[in-house]
């Protein structure tokens, strides 16, 4: 639905802007961001105070003049949220850095991914065929070890449309084994 459509259903209009006030006045700085935009860009249709005033009470049209007003006093959208939007996403409510976990798995499952991954890429087809063979058995045994490794599951990826119909073959059927294992 675009601006003047809605700006022209005076029922779909009164029961969107209690949302858009309550998104624009939001503690989160992404939702508060898309709130005041919506709203920006519904007051630049040349019938929007006419079609605000027939449509919602008067207390919500002075909290949207005044969401307004606050976004033309501080320069518009970009300079409004943009850098409380940009921290939120790096910085939690009391200041500090988040940090990612990393969650180390054990030395001897992380040497079998290296060497499964080193035979889905290996040159000769009976190596990638045992790599793929490999791959399901820790598929079984290990799969959110699996499910964790991208550069893993790229290789693996890469043999479904290998130039060796047998090691194309056996990438499907174990893409078949191993789906329903990888997705619980």
């Amino acid at each position: 639905m675009g601006v003047s459509a809605l700006l022209n259903t005076p029922d779909q209009l009164s029961k969107i802007v209690p949302h858009l006030i309550a998104f624009s006045k939001d503690a989160n700085p992404q939702v508060r961001m898309h709130g005041k935009q919506t709203l920006l860009s519904l007051s630049q249709d040349p019938n929007f105070d006419r079609q605000m005033k027939k449509s919602i009470s008067e207390s919500e049209y002075k909290a949207v003049k005044e969401i307004l007003g606050d976004i033309d006093r501080k320069g518009g959208i970009d300079s409004l949220d943009s850098t409380s939007v940009s921290l939120g996403a790096s910085l939690s409510r009391s200041g500090s850095i988040r940090k990612a976990v990393q969650r180390k798995l054990p030395d001897n499952v992380q040497l079998d991914l290296d060497e499964i991954k080193a035979d889905l890429t290996a040159a000769g087809w009976e190596r990638r065929i045992g790599g793929l063979k490999r791959f399901l058995e820790m598929t079984i045994t290990a799969p959110k070890a699996i499910a964790s490794d991208t550069k893993l599951m790229e290789a693996f990826i890469g043999r479904l449309n290998d130039i060796n119909s047998k090691v194309s073959l056996e990438g499907l059927d174990t893409y078949l084994a191993s789906l329903g294992i990888l997705s619980k």
